[in-house]
């Protein structure tokens, strides 16, 4: 749909400035390029090139110039100086023109070019001081960041895809209104200690990077909000730091090799960390995270995998949010604490968990899958509690076979759905009869289970027993 109204718009303009369009404010097509640049005349804001001409001397009142490949060539004194945004995919690897001088360049993307950081052309560039966006994405041939000391008002810093890219100088500490850093799908190891002093950063991302390690004091990036590092397959340690962040909100760290996770800041909203070599497994009952809305965990060792999902409403009119945990090595939860304010919390797959003795008092909908070593279950608070399902997705052989107590159901006046599947120690149910609310009853492949109080009473219920 973007490109479709991109499209009906340039078709409006060249139609309305046909005949003449240097009277217009965009120029779209490769053919009419040339042609006005070699009648020197100039268009009101805005021109956008589909092609180049070798010919392009001058264009005084251009803003924003895009240009494919190609090259410019000749005396550039006095040309282009009202030009705030250049993109130019494809660089040539040598700037012909002589006086180039773009002096109130806002804006530069040189993306997809083949442009390294010996390219003569930076030296000319360097007379934008007042630049605020640069675009290095996917120039592959850059080994080292270009000189950026002149940019000091940088506010965007984009080179990802730049594989051959190790790493950034310690001067990037001079660009001190850098809002946002992206290196993803580079070859940084690491990042200069020098960079805890960008005082302005709020947005890090490095995706698929070969990051092994976070600066130890980042906790002095105190408006930094967001981290992304999304499939950082050599990331083995999270600074301990980190919790001095004041306003971050986004952690995003999977398919690392992290071994254990230090205490995390109070302001995260949302926590994603995944390991496939963790030794040390995230106590539960440690997080202090009272903003949280979405939360994912998975820290397996070997080919066990186990999840806790939940949904949270934290608010009357919040929207729900989603999360889950893999915790294949937790063998019990003891308290979810303030931190995990949820309505619908579902555990799968916890191999090792064998007692959940406090759960959140607001739940509304529990669900417990595939932990075979569960023997206990409190649910004593979950006075809110409308479903309960005790399930095995899978083969409806068992779900928590040691399982052989519940705790007795007639404080649950509201529950609604009660399903029980695959516990075959489970010997009987207390205070079923006094579920006034239950309107969905299903127990399946609970052998020991020989019999059931009498349920006429509860005039909503619809029952399957095998």
């Amino acid at each position: 749909m973007h490109d479709q109204l991109k499209d009906l718009g340039r078709s409006i303009e060249h139609q309305q400035y046909c005949k003449d369009p240097t009277k217009g404010s965009r120029v779209y097509r490769q053919e009419e390029g040339p042609d006005i640049v070699q009648r020197k005349k100039g268009i009101g804001t805005v021109a956008v090139f589909g092609g180049t001409s070798k010919d392009f001397i001058k264009m005084p009142d251009i803003r924003f110039l895009h240009m494919t490949s190609g090259t410019l060539c000749g005396d550039f004194d006095d040309c282009l100086s009202e030009l705030r945004w250049l993109c130019w995919d494809q660089f040539p690897t040598k700037l012909q023109a002589t006086n180039f001088c773009p002096k109130n360049l806002l804006i530069l993307d040189l993306s997809w070019s083949s442009v390294d950081e010996h390219w003569g052309g930076w030296t000319q560039f360097k007379v934008a001081t007042r630049l605020k966006v640069l675009n290095l994405s996917s120039c592959d041939k850059l080994k080292e960041t270009p000189d950026l000391s002149a940019f000091l008002f940088l506010e965007l810093l984009i080179l990802r895809w730049c594989s051959e890219l190790t790493t950034l100088p310690n001067s990037i500490e001079m660009l001190q209104h850098l809002v946002e850093l992206d290196v993803s799908y580079t070859s940084f190891t690491e990042l200069p200690n020098t960079i805890v002093n960008l005082k302005s950063l709020k947005l890090l991302k490095m995706n698929n990077s070969h990051m092994q390690k976070l600066p130890k004091a980042i906790g002095m990036m105190e408006k930094l909000e967001e981290i992304y590092g999304e499939n950082c397959k050599w990331l083995e340690m999270i600074p301990i730091d980190i919790m001095r962040l004041p306003v971050l909100k986004i952690l995003k760290f999977t398919c690392t090799r992290l071994k254990n996770v230090p205490k995390l800041p109070q302001s995260l909203v949302s926590l994603c960390l995944s390991s496939s070599t963790a030794e040390k497994i995230l106590e539960i009952s440690n997080l202090n995270l009272p903003s949280i809305r979405n939360l994912e965990f998975c820290f397996s060792g070997g080919d066990n995998i186990s999840s806790v999902f939940y949904k949270s409403e934290r608010r009357p009119h919040a929207l729900y949010s989603s999360s889950s945990m893999k915790l294949p090595s937790v063998t019990g939860i003891s308290s979810f604490g303030g931190w995990l304010h949820c309505t619908e919390l579902q555990l799968s797959e916890c191999k090792n968990l064998r007692h959940i003795l406090r759960l959140p008092s607001g739940l509304r909908k529990l669900e417990i899958r595939d932990c075979p070593l569960l023997e206990v279950i409190d649910l004593s608070n979950l006075e809110y509690l409308l479903e309960l399902r005790l399930i095995n997705d899978e083969i409806c052989l068992w779900m928590c076979p040691f399982l052989q107590t519940l705790p007795n159901l007639s404080n649950f006046k509201n529950l609604q759905e009660f399903v029980l599947w695959c516990c075959p120690k489970l010997i009987e149910i207390e205070g079923l009869d006094r579920l006034k609310s239950l309107e969905r009853l299903d127990i399946r492949h609970c052998s020991s289970l020989r019999s059931l109080p009498n349920l006429s009473h509860l005039k909503k219920l619809k029952m399957n027993w095998w």
